[in-house]
């Protein structure tokens, strides 16, 4: 993508965010539709004779919104992207950015993707909610290995893939940006399903507040 040499920059990290809730938001938007219609054509065709008119109905109107949802989800994703490489070429560098070369993945699509929608969900329940269509818990609840894969919308060979990032020996998870509820022992199965959270020092550099982060025993036995 050509990125346009007038795009200005994200001030701060805070504007950077406020921008993520808007694409993520679009985008679920958009997953919503999408399920809408999906649920409705596995509809049982009893329950259909019952509500079927208004089921009709629903799933004409969500037929009709896909296009628009989908060119503001993707109008968002491009200014966002030319605005992003404006602030890699010229600074001030993003919290983002720092957080995964940090990591070591400074171009994974999916460690990016759990940073941006753990942000989301620790932001508030507002935010969090955002997060229902693709499987987020909402209500401040945190995101999952199985909600990153639905909003990515991810085949099964990229979700496989996805697991290496959250093994506890991979320089994604040692960098600690993220905490995995999985327990000591666990089965494969669990890891789709487990609570991914950000961490306090993660959160204050995605949202650019430092005092966010946890002081040192030292530094605040000082102060």
């Amino acid at each position: 993508m050509t990125t346009k040499a007038n795009s200005p920059v994200f001030s701060d990290d805070l504007s950077f965010v406020k921008a993520l809730v808007s694409w993520v938001r679009a985008r679920c938007q958009r997953i919503a539709a999408e399920k809408r219609i999906s649920d409705s054509e596995w509809r049982d065709p009893e329950i259909d004779g019952v509500i079927g008119p208004v089921e009709r109905t629903a799933h004409k109107e969500a037929r009709r919104r896909i296009p628009g949802l989908k060119k503001a989800e993707d109008d968002l994703a491009v200014e966002i992207e030319e605005r992003v490489a404006t602030n890699r070429a010229s600074g001030p560098k993003l919290g983002l950015d720092a957080l995964l070369e940090e990591a070591g993945v400074p171009d994974d699509e999916f460690c990016r993707t759990v940073i941006i929608l753990a942000t989301v969900a620790a932001l508030g329940v507002e935010e969090a909610n955002i997060l229902d269509p693709v499987g987020g818990k909402g209500f401040g609840c945190n995101v999952s290995a199985e909600a990153v894969w639905a909003f990515l919308g991810l085949s099964l060979a990229e979700r496989l893939r996805s697991r290496l990032h959250l093994v506890p020996t991979s320089s994604f998870m040692r960098a600690g940006l993220i905490t995995l509820s999985l327990g000591r022992v666990s089965a494969p199965r669990d890891l789709p399903s487990a609570d991914i959270e950000i961490t306090s020092r993660a959160f204050a550099k995605m949202v650019g507040m430092p005092e966010l982060a946890p002081q040192k025993a030292g530094r605040s036995q000082e102060a």
